[in-house]
C-alpha cells in the first residue's frame, strides 16, 4: 500500500524527468569535455551540498549561466545527473568507483550512499583493503565501517596478502590499534607487523619507532617475544630497537619511560563483541561470543526473580524488576566484570519494558503484583546521578509489550493488559495498539493499531529504521506515516518465544524455551537489505527460558576466562 510520502515521491520525479528530458525552465547549463547539459539550479542545490553553496556564494559561478566540470566522463556524470531528476541508477562495477567519486567530489550524499551500499555489500577478505581505502579517500563513513570491521575480524587472513604489505605507516596502525582486532593472542599482532616490517626495510627502519607505540608488549609473553624479535631482521638487525622493546614489555600505566613515547591503549585488553544472557531464575550469567562462537560465565546476577526487563545503556546493562523483587535495579559494567546496585524503581513492575535514549534509561509498562491496576507511569532513570523520577505517563498501561527509541521518540507495540494473556492460537490473532512517548516533552500518544501481533514481540532501531518481528513471522518496518507496515515474511520462523539481535548487517532471532536435551541450537539469520534468510548453527548456546534476555554489548578478552558448556 502507498503511503503519502511515496506518492508525492513518485509524481515529483515523473515531473522532473519530464523537465530534464524537454529542458524546459532550464537556467544553467553544465560542460563535461565537449557534452553540455542544460539543468535546472534549484534541483541541483537541492541535491548538491556542493551546487548550494555555489549558487548562493556571491561569487562569479554563482550568476553564470556557463559552469564546466573538470576531472570527470561525460558518461558517468549524465548518470549522476539522471539520478538527481529521477533518484534511479544502475550501478556495475565498472562504474560504481567513477560514480562514487563524482558524488563525493559534488557532496550528492544520497547518491554516495547508495554507490557505497553497493561496494558494502561484497566485502570480503580479498576486498576489504581496497574499500577500506577507497573509503577514506572519499570520506565514505559507511563504507569505512563495514570494510574496516571485515578487516578487523579477518586479521589473520590478511598477513600475506599485498594489500596488507602495501598499508602505510598509519594505516597500518589504526588496523593493529583496533580495538576490536580478532586476535586469539596479542603475540599474533607482532608476528603480523613482523611481516609488514620484513617486506621493506627501508620502510621498517624509519616507521619503527612510530608503529612500537601501538604495540601491545605488556600483554604479550616475554618468550614469545623474543622469539619473533629474533625472528623479524628489521629488529634482529637493529639493538636501539629490541632495547626499545625491552623497556616497554616492562612498561605500566603508571611510570613513564624514558626518551620513548607509548599509547596508553597498550595496556588495555582488546574486546569482543558478544551475546550476553541473564535469565529469569538463574544466577549465571552466560556470554557467547559472536567471532569465535565460545560460551563464557561472566560475574553472578546478584538476585533472582523472573520476569524482568533489561537493556544496554553506554556498553553497560542495567536490569529491573521482576516478579520477586519488583522495585530492583542492577548495572553490569562490562569494563570491570562486576554487578553493581542502583536505586530502586519508583513503581513495581514485571514484565515491563527499559529503553535507553541519549544520557537516560526509560522504565515503562510491566504487571504490578500489588495493585490491581497496570503501572501507567515513565520513570527516568540518570546513570551518572543514580537518580530516578517519574516524568509522565503512558496511555495504554500494558506488559509484555516491546519498545525501541527513535532520536527523543519511545515507540511501543503491542502488550497486554492481562498480565494472564500467553502466546496462544487466539492471540496470535489478537490486534495490538502501539503508542509513543516523547522524552523531550514527555507527552505520551496512543497512535493506533497495528496490522500484525505484537504481543511478545522484538522491536529494533537500526539506522533509524524500527524493525518490529512478530511471534507469527510478520517483520514490520514504522513507516514515515508512524505506521507499522509489514514488508517481509520469514518463512522458517516458529518461535512464539524469542529475542533478537543485530549485528554487522544480521538480525539473529533466537529460540527461548529450547528443548532441555536438544542436540543443536539453530537460529533465524536474515539480511533487512537482501531479505535472504538463513539457519546458522550456534551450538554452544545454553538453553534459556521464556523470560531470559539477549543482549549484545563488548566484553574485553581478560574477562573471558571461564569457558562453559551447553547446559
Amino acid at each position: 500500500m502507498d503511503t503519502q510520502k511515496k506518492i508525492h515521491h513518485r509524481y515529483l520525479c515523473g515531473g522532473l524527468s519530464k523537465l530534464k528530458a524537454s529542458s524546459e525552465h532550464t537556467d544553467i547549463i553544465l560542460v563535461v569535455e565537449d557534452c553540455s547539459f542544460p539543468c535546472h539550479r534549484t534541483v541541483l542545490a537541492a541535491m548538491s551540498s556542493y551546487f548550494c553553496a555555489m549558487f548562493s556564494s556571491g561569487m562569479r559561478e554563482s550568476n553564470d549561466k556557463i559552469i564546466t566540470l573538470k576531472g570527470i566522463a561525460p558518461t558517468h556524470f549524465e548518470k549522476v545527473l539522471d539520478f538527481l531528476y529521477t533518484g534511479e541508477i544502475e550501478l556495475s562495477y565498472d562504474s560504481v568507483v567513477d560514480i562514487l567519486q563524482i558524488s563525493s567530489m559534488y557532496q550528492i550524499q544520497a547518491l554516495q550512499l547508495i554507490c557505497e551500499k553497493y561496494l558494502a555489500k561484497d566485502l570480503c577478505v580479498q576486498n576489504c583493503i581496497i574499500n577500506w581505502k577507497l573509503s577514506t579517500s572519499y570520506n565514505c563513513q559507511y563504507l569505512e565501517e563495514k570494510s574496516f570491521w571485515q578487516m578487523t575480524e579477518n586479521f589473520p587472513e590478511l598477513r600475506n596478502s599485498n594489500d596488507f604489505l602495501e598499508l602505510n605507516t598509519d594505516e597500518l596502525i589504526k588496523f593493529i590499534d583496533a580495538e576490536y582486532l580478532n586476535v586469539d593472542k596479542e603475540e599474533e599482532v607482532l608476528e603480523i607487523v613482523k611481516v609488514w616490517l620484513d617486506h621493506d626495510l627501508e620502510r621498517a627502519e624509519s616507521n619503527f619507532m612510530e608503529i612500537l607505540k601501538y604495540l601491545r608488549l605488556p600483554l604479550m609473553d616475554a618468550n614469545v617475544v623474543n622469539r619473533i624479535m629474533h625472528s623479524c631482521f628489521c629488529i634482529r638487525s637493529n639493538k636501539d630497537f629490541q632495547e626499545h622493546i625491552q623497556k616497554v614489555m616492562k612498561a605500566n600505566q603508571n611510570s613513564p619511560i624514558a626518551g620513548i613515547e607509548i599509547h596508553q591503549s597498550i595496556f588495555k585488553p582488546r574486546k569482543e563483541h558478544a551475546l550476553v544472557m541473564v535469565d529469569g531464575r538463574r544466577q549465571e550469567v552466560c556470554c557467547f561470543t559472536l567471532h569465535t562462537k565460545k560460551l563464557y560465565f561472566l560475574a553472578k546476577f546478584p538476585y533472582f526473580s523472573n520476569s524482568k526487563a533489561a537493556c544496554v545503556h553506554r556498553e553497560d546493562i542495567y536490569v529491573s524488576g521482576g516478579s520477586d523483587q519488583p522495585r530492583k535495579m542492577v548495572r553490569f559494567t562490562t569494563e570491570q566484570n562486576k554487578w553493581e546496585n542502583c536505586c530502586d524503581l519508583l513503581e513495581s513492575r514485571y514484565f515491563h519494558a527499559m529503553i535507553s535514549v541519549g544520557d537516560y534509561i526509560f522504565i515503562l509498562g510491566g504487571y504490578s503484583k500489588i495493585s490491581s491496576s497496570n503501572p501507567t507511569g515513565v520513570e527516568k532513570y540518570d546513570p551518572l546521578t543514580n537518580v530516578m523520577t517519574t516524568v509522565g505517563e503512558i496511555p495504554h498501561p500494558a506488559g509484555k509489550m516491546s519498545a525501541t527509541a527513535v532520536g527523543e521518540i519511545i515507540y511501543m507495540f503491542g502488550g497486554s493488559e492481562d498480565r494472564f494473556d500467553y502466546l496462544d492460537n487466539d492471540m496470535l490473532f489478537k490486534p495490538t495498539v502501539f503508542q509513543y512517548f516523547n522524552t523531550q516533552t514527555n507527552v505520551a500518544c496512543l497512535l493506533g493499531s497495528s496490522p500484525s501481533i505484537t504481543v511478545g514481540s522484538q522491536a529494533l532501531t537500526v539506522d533509524d529504521n524500527v524493525y518490529i518481528f512478530s511471534p507469527n513471522g510478520n517483520v514490520l518496518i514504522l513507516s514515515d506515516e508512524k505506521t507499522p507496515t509489514i514488508v517481509h515474511v520469514l518463512k522458517t520462523f516458529d518461535q512464539k518465544h524469542f529475542r533478537v539481535v543485530y549485528h554487522h548487517g544480521h538480525f539473529f532471532m533466537l529460540q527461548l524455551a529450547a528443548p532441555k536435551f536438544q542436540d543443536e541450537v539453530l537460529v533465524l539469520s536474515w539480511n533487512p537489505d537482501t531479505k535472504e534468510e538463513y539457519i546458522v548453527l550456534w551450538d554452544k548456546l545454553p538453553r534459556t527460558l521464556l523470560d531470559s534476555h539477549w543482549m549484545k554489548v563488548a566484553i574485553g578478552k581478560q574477562h573471558l576466562r571461564y569457558e562453559c558448556n551447553r547446559r
